[in-house]
């Protein structure tokens, strides 16, 4: 029989305990839970799974509540757990309980964002032995006190997946943790963990500041060899001098560290994102290699998922890019999506690489070959890509398969610039625009005059006028209009159009990535764009910035094939 209890104390937590309570049932002996006030249904719930349900008062001391609900536990093994938490692979829980052991360090996964591969990892001491002398300390991220340090292990298994919360619950959790571990440091100020985790709390609310005098603090405390903390707070470090833009000592802190954590692939990635973001390309590939050739480190590190592998390999094949060497950048590419097909940044690398090298339907063929298109963020983006280079209908083409109300305005926009102006009209519809989307208003006048709608044209500026927010726009577009039918607008002198300039530079822009340049109406559109942008001081400069802008574009692309024809070395060095 399971010999393992589960502990565990909730509050409020409704919307995850049912979750987490069905996936353990089955896999322990008993489930013990502490309520501290819930004003939910947590309660009705937890019954539905165990009759150990407690209920005592909050005290603002989390060890308080854990230590009574081990109290409760009758099993010979206890694993400490919490309602917002899931367990993947709970059936191993009782290979360990056979172990000579008193606890085990597990991992546990915290998810960064949307995507299963967006997480971070590290290890936690979760699973020990019942034993009275084994209680948690402290009011916040309590610890386990009294285990011997030879007696606690390391297992890959199970994970712990702690699931991403909503920003308001996660932010106001923070604010209570801030608070509890300010009280705790001024009740025993040398406890160096506390001033770790306050500067993690400060680091999750994007205060750098406050988190680094934390880090330093407990950088300087920590012997080397406390690897789960002080890695941890190297890393952390790095981050908050990165964020205050202090790259060198960013870059500094890498060093040492590489030096004392030579297994930690997280050092040498971040190593090389500095690197990077110098422009010291070979040297970030030196750390990127060591990065993808450690892959994942020891379970005492705090770990970003695709430091080692996916995440390494992009950047491989960014800075080889970046270094004119196309087939070893094309190659890492292609890893980084073998080992992550969902990950989209390397795509718009190989789109690059791939358009100077083929023609438009053999770079459509080999994303679609590859498996490429599946997700709609690979459509979205490779449809914008396919669009930028001025070849709307594999855009088109590749939006087929994605959600209408997830792509419409792009669907819109690859539409008319495909010279399918009435179908565009058919996706918008006659009814009253969406206020909130303001490239609606455009399309549709685009449309309209493209088909010789006229009336259709200035009814829709019209229709937008009266809100205050679009009037710009509605503005922007009647003087297009009357442009376009060549009534020449001469805007007064100190005429204000600094919102309308984007509207027709965009319009320009996009003209400019028609299937169909030569035509009679797109000449037009541009030749009124032109006039528009012209007729004023500052829609002058802002065509000028945006022809600047097409041409560092062109000599980028230039320049990945071509640098050494077009002079740009000399001695062996970028001039």
């Amino acid at each position: 029989m399971n010999s393992i209890s589960i502990a565990m104390i909730v509050r409020n937590e409704e919307n995850y305990l049912a979750e987490c309570l069905s996936q353990i049932a089955g896999a322990v002996a008993e489930i013990v839970i502490v309520d501290t006030g819930s004003t939910d249904k947590t309660i009705a719930i937890a019954e539905q799974f165990t009759p150990n349900v407690f209920t005592i008062e909050w005290a603002n001391d989390f060890s308080q509540a854990r230590n009574f609900a081990l109290s409760k536990c009758s099993s010979p093994w206890i694993l400490s757990l919490d309602a917002d938490e899931l367990l993947d692979k709970p059936h191993l829980l009782s290979e360990l309980a056979t172990s000579d052991n008193d606890a085990f360090l597990l991992p546990i996964k915290s998810y960064n964002g949307p995507n299963p591969e967006d997480y971070s990892i590290t290890c936690v001491l979760r699973l020990f032995r019942n034993n009275p002398s084994y209680r948690f300390s402290g009011c916040i991220h309590e610890q386990l006190a009294g285990i011997p340090y030879d007696k606690v292990g390391t297992s890959d298994q199970p994970v712990i997946i702690h699931r991403c919360l909503g920003t308001k619950l996660r932010n106001g959790k923070r604010h209570r943790n801030i608070n509890l571990l300010r009280r705790q440091i001024s009740l025993a100020n040398d406890n160096y963990l506390y001033q770790y985790y306050l500067g993690c709390e400060w680091l999750a609310f994007h205060n750098y500041r406050q988190a680094y005098k934390c880090f330093q603090m407990v950088y300087a405390q920590l012997p080397d060899n406390c690897v789960m903390v002080k890695s941890g707070t190297v890393k952390r470090l790095i981050a908050c001098q990165r964020a205050l833009g202090n790259i060198k000592e960013a870059l500094c802190l890498c060093l040492q560290a590489a030096l004392i954590y030579p297994d930690y692939t997280d050092i040498f990635f971040d190593g090389g994102i500095i690197l990077e973001q110098f422009g010291e390309y070979e040297a970030a590939l030196q750390w990127f290699t060591i990065a993808r050739s450690l892959q994942q480190p020891p379970l005492t590190y705090w770990h970003l998922n695709g430091s080692g592998s996916f995440l390494a390999c992009y950047h491989l094949g960014y800075c080889h890019q970046q270094l004119h060497r196309s087939a070893e950048a094309i190659s890492w590419y292609e890893q980084a999506l073998a080992g992550y097909p969902a990950f989209v940044y390397p795509l718009a690398g190989l789109f690059t690489l791939l358009s100077l090298q083929k023609p438009p339907h053999d770079v459509y063929k080999y994303f679609l070959d590859q498996g490429l298109t599946t997700t709609s963020d690979q459509q979205l983006l490779l449809a914008e890509l396919f669009f930028a280079a001025g070849t709307p209908e594999y855009s088109l083409q590749l939006l087929q398969t994605t959600s209408p109300d997830s792509c419409s305005e792009q669907l819109i926009r690859y539409l008319i610039y495909n010279d399918n102006p009435q179908q565009a009209l058919n996706v918008i519809g006659d009814g009253p625009l969406d206020c909130s989307s303001s490239p609606l208003a455009v399309y549709r006048v685009l449309a309209a005059i493209m088909l010789k709608r006229y009336d259709l044209a200035k009814q829709t500026c019209l229709t937008i006028w009266p809100n205050s927010d679009l009037r710009h726009i509605s503005q922007a577009l009647l003087l297009f209009i009357n442009q376009f039918n060549n009534r020449h607008c001469i805007l007064p002198a100190n005429f204000n159009c600094t919102r309308l300039l984007p509207i027709w530079r965009q319009i320009l822009a996009d003209c400019q990535r028609c299937s169909n340049k030569s035509s009679a109406t797109i000449l037009a559109i541009i030749t009124a764009c032109h006039l528009l942008l012209c007729g004023s001081p500052d829609g002058a400069t802002a065509f000028v910035d945006y022809c600047h802008k097409e041409i560092a574009a062109i000599e980028h692309l230039l320049d990945i094939n071509y640098a050494e024809v077009r002079g740009l070395y000399a001695c062996g060095t970028v001039q």
